[in-house]
């Protein structure tokens, strides 16, 4: 599925599309792109894990790996309690759950209303690079000035809005 996942993608960077559909998902072309290469990287981790519970323990060495991927420098990463991932959750919720129409052009007018300025995925392209996001959230460098901020997102239809400056 990943590869059928990276061809849709790669056809879509050809067209300079800002959005796919994959398997009845719509996917944001820039957003994709680290989706494909986090995949990448837990394909890679469930491979080596693999590899090396198959080895036989004695050629097993602490802290080496079945390849050499700077993924595999002995460092462990450890998951660090994050306060705000409730509030983040509580929100995607609420903004996805507030979509009054899949019509594009009412949605927009009842987003406008409540947020002021908003942007469709091609007008945000041109606005913002993007840095990183979590749903609902995108961190953004704004191209005008080059300040960091971020805006807020809804899935369907695919809007930004609630610019804030950091």
């Amino acid at each position: 599925m990943l590869e059928r996942f990276k061809v849709a993608h790669q056809a879509a960077v050809s067209m300079k599309a800002d959005t796919f559909v994959f398997d009845g998902y719509e996917f944001v072309v820039g957003y994709a792109k680290y989706l494909i290469e986090h995949l990448n990287e837990i394909l890679h981790e469930e491979h080596c894990n693999v590899t090396d519970q198959a080895r036989p323990k004695a050629q097993s060495v602490p802290g080496e790996s079945c390849c050499t991927n700077a993924c595999h420098s002995g460092k462990v990463m450890t998951p660090i309690p994050d306060d705000t991932e409730d509030r983040r959750r509580r929100r995607l919720v609420e903004i996805n759950s507030t979509v009054e129409s899949d019509d594009v052009l009412t949605e927009r007018k009842r987003l406008e209303a409540r947020y002021g300025q908003l942007w469709d995925a091609a007008q945000a392209a041109d606005d913002f690079a993007v840095l990183g996001f979590m749903a609902p959230y995108v961190v953004v460098r704004r191209r005008s000035d080059g300040h960091k901020g971020s805006l807020e997102f809804q899935h369907l239809p695919r809007f930004y809005f609630n610019f804030v400056l950091d």
